[in-house]
């Protein structure tokens, strides 16, 4: 009976120690998305880009460091999916990740009625399409617009010979 007890101790210890855990590998992928450009940054990970979608495998619990980056006057203006962090996405990848990156590009501003010869006093509107608020500067004189430029709150009025230049920058700057 001893013998059958020290061979039965033997095969549980045997099979307790004779399977190693797995390690899991797992996918983080981001997408650059929105209506501006630029790059993303990965610490712990290499990611391979096709288009507008980067990816890469790490094992379970690797430290993952992404950051955004807007370039040619588009800003990153943040994370969704998987990080939701202002500043750099640290995802735990303890199974498949997705990451969106979002830039906005540079505000497209626009008059209304566009430039040309009026007769007559007329109301000029701008406006920004921008997916963040903009604000936008001008001047009446010809000259060109800085952020110390008079802010645009509401049509302005032309009666004269008026030459209006105007920006506008998005509230991330």
């Amino acid at each position: 009976m001893n013998r059958f007890r020290q061979m039965l101790w033997s095969l549980l210890l045997c099979l307790a120690c004779a399977a190693p855990a797995l390690a899991a590998d797992f996918t983080l992928t981001v997408t650059k998305s929105g209506s501006g450009n630029g790059t993303v940054n990965a610490t712990g990970c290499n990611l391979s880009w096709v288009g507008n979608s980067g990816s890469c495998t790490v094992a379970m619990d690797t430290a993952i460091a992404i950051d955004g980056i807007g370039v040619g006057g588009t800003t990153f203006t943040g994370w969704s999916g998987a990080c939701s962090e202002a500043g750099t996405c640290t995802p735990a990848m303890d199974a498949d990740k997705n990451v969106i990156a979002t830039f906005s590009g540079p505000p497209t501003t626009t008059a209304s009625p566009a430039g040309s010869t009026y007769l007559g006093s007329r109301d000029i509107s701008l406006s920004c399409s921008d997916i963040s608020p903009c604000n936008i500067y001008y001047t009446t004189d010809g000259s060109e617009p800085t952020t110390g430029s008079t802010p645009y709150s509401a049509p302005i009025v032309a009666n004269a010979t008026t030459t209006l230049k105007f920006f506008a920058r998005n509230q991330a700057g």
